[in-house]
């Protein structure tokens, strides 16, 4: 490369770094939520509930069946207890230590594993009873449904106050279960109906929402389009179902998944023609949209796990929420968020217009809806007519998370982080700080098996923007374990208020673990550095302690609590920065407890049988301010155009083009060219009529007369020849070399053309004569030819190799 191609090599690396350092938003939007802690806890244990003390932090762990994995997937609170669903059993254990109370054994009966083997399918896997529905009664009773080997059975329990089970009824479960254990399902209890979004059919082709004794429109894509359903909340007369499905509004377009979320009423009494009468007249579903703001929203499609509805005050407005979790596709840019909507904004969507297709396959649009609105959840004395309705249960618009942007965002491309995609979600709602301000506290699992904590640190005050906090990022389950996705999370508390836990399934292991890390921290400035709404440095007796396993009389003087969630720094407490924030001087089980210190942190050997690493970061601390960033991305980018136009200089100078020198660099757009300046150069031309007439060699042309299409006239080419390391005989007069061949000398084949006496203006040939003699051999060292055609001015240029 010579001249400007130099500096554009060198200034597209810098300028593409500085647009993507100062664009406005780009750095904002993308960047990583980075935790204050990340703990990391690998155990092994030896029992089915062991107890490990990090700090005095106790964690707990209940292993079924160590022989296989049991596929935990739900869990049930009951007074103090709690209900563990897995293969062929329900577990009952401890709720603050996860000790065994006592096992229901609930395996599949001979004929039915047999016939489920015998349908194909695996006597392994497929072929057991895989807990899906563990629900609590009115009446304190229990209702249970399993896969039962493809043949899905309901039963209800009574459990007596020593733990056994008592079987109360038993019912098929085609509607409340999934035949197959891989398809995701979801049921709840309200008003005393029991609703529930799964597949009928052996095969699961039959996706339906149930109730009421109504279904779904039946084989319908524009009302569920192989969904998978995640869960399902009620609010007075709305049954809300979240789920993901393939998109019909995107069909024109390709195949696209798309959260949603669906709605029936429990006033719902049906149609009134035919089949409709046994169908849903109350269902719509609209989209959920959860993205990176911008003129190309960024967004994360698939809808992976959702809270359950909670109540506090946001923006200073009293609101219900849920919280998602969302994942792009598994074919797109690694990427997952944490969104949080609003159930007022769901109901004004479902007050909106509906998408209209006028026939299938054209691209839908928005109509307003007849009058009266059909699908409201109105008391309905008798069935109405669902015609329009049925045809039209997808609205116009999305529903907009509530505070415009993700929560939390985690992408898979820093090398620093662990690579994970976010699966489910739990939250503990409203947790109050000493300023009397409510957080909700999230708690996010991952298909790593880890589990973060965060929270909206301007929630309380505004919808936008807004301050992601992630507390501390936390490895519940080893990565020597085979399957390590978090299937369930959950926040219980005793009915004393004592200890608040997070419960933590995977398909092997269920453990438990407390909120808070207060006791790591030893310092106020430490304390204040961890930005965890449940702790606080207490002024009084020196110790950072767990607000929530105080009273509220103990709560309530602010002056004796430290505690600056927005900023994690505070002037009451002295500089002792985060070096000297955690303590590992702690009892362990096994390796260590380590705070980088490269991350500002301290480390401290343990010993035992429990691996805990804690490392602490500072998030939201930058090493640099924006304006210095500036101001060096500028300064390279003029220092690399100096650079690059003192290297263009240097380098066109050197690679001068002069038609005969022979330098040391060859132009790439004249290789045909080899520079010779010792050998005397001659301008020669030979006509097709020469070469036909022998001119050459033999006699017989060597190169056929080209013809091409000039503005749609024919036209002859005269061909301009170098014939390279070719013996030619040359019969020429004196004179030839300086003076022109004469137009009577002779050629191997007969005499050369008057035209042949003058040189060519388009071409320099390098002719090497060695002798004098009549037939003295020309060689030419490098063969090129122009096709010229007469009457217009471009030339073609063809180029060979050196050699034939």
């Amino acid at each position: 490369m010579c001249g400007m191609e130099w500096l554009a090599a060198l200034c597209s690396p810098l300028c593409l770094f500085f647009v993507i350092s100062v664009s406005p938003g780009s750095a904002v939007r993308w960047q990583q939520d980075v935790p204050a802690q990340r703990i990391e806890v690998g155990s092994d244990y030896h029992t089915l509930s062991e107890t490990s003390s990090v700090g005095g932090a106790e964690i707990f762990e209940f292993i079924g069946n160590e022989s296989q994995a049991d596929y935990f997937k739900l869990l049930l609170p009951v007074r103090d207890t709690l209900l563990i669903g897995g293969r062929n059993a329900i577990f009952n254990v401890s709720l603050q230590d996860l000790t065994l109370r006592s096992t229901l054994d609930w395996s599949v009966s001979e004929t039915d594993a047999f016939n489920c083997y015998r349908k194909g399918r695996s006597q392994d896997l497929d072929c057991h009873n895989y807990i899906r529905v563990l629900l609590l009664l009115p009446n304190g009773n229990i209702f249970s449904c399993g896969t039962n080997a493809f043949a899905p059975v309901c039963r209800e329990f009574y459990i007596t106050a020593t733990g056994k089970y008592t079987q109360i009824r038993e019912d098929q479960g085609v509607l409340y279960s999934p035949f197959d254990p891989s398809f995701n399902s979801t049921i709840l209890l309200h008003n005393g109906e029991l609703y529930s979004g799964s597949f009928g059919g052996f095969h699961g082709s039959d996706p339906l929402i149930f109730g009421r004794s109504l279904r779904t429109r039946q084989y319908d894509p524009n009302h569920l389009n192989d969904p998978d359903f995640v869960h399902s909340v009620a609010r007075g007369d709305a049954v809300f179902f979240f789920f993901r499905e393939t998109a019909v509004e995107y069909t024109n377009c390709g195949k696209r998944i798309y959260s949603r979320v669906a709605r029936v009423c429990s006033t719902d009494q049906g149609g009134v023609l035919g089949q409709a009468k046994h169908r849903w007249s109350t269902y719509l579903k609209s989209r959920l949209n959860c993205s990176i703001p911008g003129e190309y929203p960024f967004y994360f499609d698939e809808i992976q796990g959702v809270t359950d509805l909670v109540s506090g005050s946001y923006a200073g407005e009293k609101r219900e929420m849920i919280y998602a979790t969302f994942t792009t596709g598994p074919n797109a840019i690694p990427g997952s968020a944490v969104c949080a909507f609003s159930l007022q904004d769901i109901y004004n969507v479902f007050e909106g217009p509906f998408k209209h297709q006028e026939s299938p396959g054209s691209s839908f649009w928005s109509v307003p809806g007849p009058d009266p609105r059909p699908g409201r959840c109105i008391k309905q004395a008798a069935p109405v007519d669902s015609t329009w309705i049925e045809s039209h249960p997808l609205m116009d618009e999305a529903v907009r998370s509530f505070f415009g942007q993700p929560i939390v965002i985690r992408s898979s491309f820093d090398h620093g982080l662990p690579k994970y995609r976010f699966t489910q979600i739990a939250v503990d709602p409203q947790v109050r700080t000493p300023d009397n301000r409510t957080y909700d506290v999230i708690f996010i699992g991952t298909d790593q098996g880890v589990v973060l904590k965060a929270y909206n640190a301007l929630a309380p005050d505004s919808r936008s923007p807004v301050q992601s906090v992630i507390v501390e990022e936390r490895q519940a389950f080893p990565e020597f374990q085979l399957s390590r996705a978090v299937r369930s999370l959950k926040v219980i508390r005793d009915e004393f208020g004592r200890w608040t836990r997070l419960v933590v399934v995977s398909d092997e292991k269920v453990r438990s673990f407390l909120v808070a890390q207060c006791d790591q921290a030893n310092t106020c400035g430490s304390c204040v550095f961890l930005r965890d709404p449940y702790c606080a440095w207490d002024r009084q007796v020196q110790k950072c302690i767990e607000l929530n396993r105080l009273s509220h009389s103990q709560a309530s003087p602010l002056e004796r609590y430290v505690q600056e969630l927005q900023t994690g720094r505070s002037k009451i407490c002295p500089e002792d920065g985060p070096s000297s924030s955690i303590t590992g001087s702690h009892t362990l089980q096994k390796d260590s407890t380590r705070i980088l210190p490269g991350e500002g942190g301290i480390s401290v050997e343990g010993e035992g049988n429990t691996r805990v690493n804690i490392f602490v970061t500072e998030e939201g601390a930058s090493l640099y301010t924006v304006e210095t960033l500036a101001v060096t991305v500028a300064a390279a980018s003029v220092g690399a155009l100096l650079l690059g136009f003192l290297l263009g200089y240097g380098v066109g100078r050197r690679c001068k083009k002069e038609q005969y020198d022979a330098g040391p660099c060859v132009d790439a757009e004249y290789e045909f060219l080899e520079q010779r300046p010792s050998v005397p150069v001659q301008m020669t031309r030979m006509s097709d009529r020469t070469m036909d007439r022998g001119g050459v060699g033999s006699g017989t042309s060597l190169l056929a007369a080209h013809h091409h299409q000039t503005h749609g006239c024919q036209q002859e080419e005269q061909t301009y020849f170098t014939p390279g390391h070719y013996p030619v005989p040359v019969h020429y007069a004196t004179g030839l070399i300086g003076s022109g061949v004469s137009p009577g000398a002779a050629g191997a084949g007969g005499t050369l053309p008057h035209h042949f006496s003058k040189p060519s203006p388009h071409l320099n040939m390098i002719l090497d004569l060695n002798g004098s003699t009549p037939h003295t051999t020309a060689t030419i060292d490098r063969r090129a030819f122009y096709t010229h055609a007469q009457g217009h001015s471009s030339m073609r240029r063809k180029d060979f190799s050196d050699d034939i």
